[in-house]
C-alpha cells in the first residue's frame, strides 16, 4: 500500500549486486534520466533561484553541490545544461558507492571538465560548503530523521538554497515506474527497483513537513513532471542580500 513511505531493500543497493546488472541499471537509470528530462528542470529551478539572488546583475563562478549522485550520470547532464545557459560554475558530485563514482569519473571527468568533479563520500556527515546544493532520486533512500539531519546541515552549507527533486509516492507514480522500466530499459535492476523507489518516497505533505522541521523557512514543494516533486528553498542570508541589491 502507499498509505506511509516504506524503507524496502532496493537491489541496486546491494553490495553483492553483480557487476553485469549494476552495470546495465546505471544504463536504464540515464535513460531515465534523460527521458524525464530531469536534468532540464533542475537547472530551470537553479536559474530561477540565481536571479532571484543575484538581483543586483552581479555574476560570479557558483560552487553546486549534488548530493547522492550516482555515477554522475545526472550531474554531468546538469552542468552542461548550465553551461548552455553561460551560467559560470563549479560542480562536485558525492556518493557513497565507490563503484559508481568510479564508473562516473571514467565516463565524465576523463576530458577536459574541469568545472566537474566527483567523490566518494557520505553526504549525510559531509562538511564543505557551496552555494547550492542540488540532489535528485536519493531522498527516498533516506529515513525521516536521516533526511532532516541533512536538510539542516545543507540549511547551514548552502548560501543560497537547495532543489533537491525526488520520485513522489503516489498510484500514477507506481504505474508510470511500472511502464517507463519495461518500456525504455531492459534492466531487471531497474525494472524491480523502479516500483519499489516510489514506495519509498514521499508525498509533498510530508517533505513539506521535514523541510519544516529541519528549519527550512518559506521552503516549497512542488509537484513536477513525471510523478516528481521539487523542494526548493532559498536561503535568508541570500534574500537579505537581493534586498540590499533592489
Amino acid at each position: 500500500m502507499l498509505h506511509s513511505k516504506q524503507m524496502l531493500p532496493e537491489w541496486m543497493d546491494q553490495h553483492d549486486i553483480e557487476e553485469q546488472d549494476y552495470q546495465g541499471a546505471m544504463v536504464a537509470l540515464g535513460t531515465l534520466n534523460a527521458w524525464s528530462r530531469t536534468a532540464q528542470i533542475l537547472c530551470r529551478y537553479v536559474c530561477r533561484l540565481i536571479r532571484r539572488t543575484q538581483a543586483n546583475g552581479e555574476e560570479r563562478r557558483l560552487v553546486i553541490h549534488d548530493y547522492g549522485c550516482g555515477d554522475g550520470d545526472l550531474t554531468y547532464r546538469f552542468s552542461r545544461s548550465l553551461q548552455a545557459r553561460g551560467i559560470e560554475h563549479r560542480i562536485v558530485g558525492f556518493d557513497a558507492n565507490a563503484r559508481g563514482i568510479e564508473r562516473g569519473r571514467e565516463r565524465f571527468c576523463s576530458g577536459n571538465h574541469p568545472e566537474f568533479e566527483l567523490q566518494t563520500a557520505d553526504v549525510v556527515a559531509l562538511d564543505a560548503p557551496c552555494d547550492i546544493a542540488i540532489s535528485s532520486l536519493f531522498m527516498h533512500h533516506l529515513t525521516d530523521p536521516e533526511l532532516t539531519t541533512l536538510l539542516q546541515q545543507t540549511r547551514a552549507r548552502a548560501s543560497l538554497g537547495l532543489i533537491f527533486t525526488d520520485l513522489r509516492r503516489c498510484y500514477g507514480g507506481l504505474v508510470l515506474a511500472y511502464l517507463a522500466t519495461r518500456c525504455l530499459t531492459t534492466s531487471g535492476v531497474a525494472r524491480n527497483d523502479g516500483p519499489i523507489s516510489v514506495r519509498n518516497s514521499r508525498t509533498c505533505k510530508e517533505m513539506l513537513s521535514l523541510a519544516s522541521r529541519a528549519g527550512l523557512t518559506d521552503a516549497q514543494v512542488d509537484r513536477n513532471w513525471p510523478t516528481r516533486l521539487v523542494l526548493n528553498w532559498q536561503a535568508q542570508s541570500a534574500e537579505a542580500l537581493q534586498e540590499r541589491c533592489p
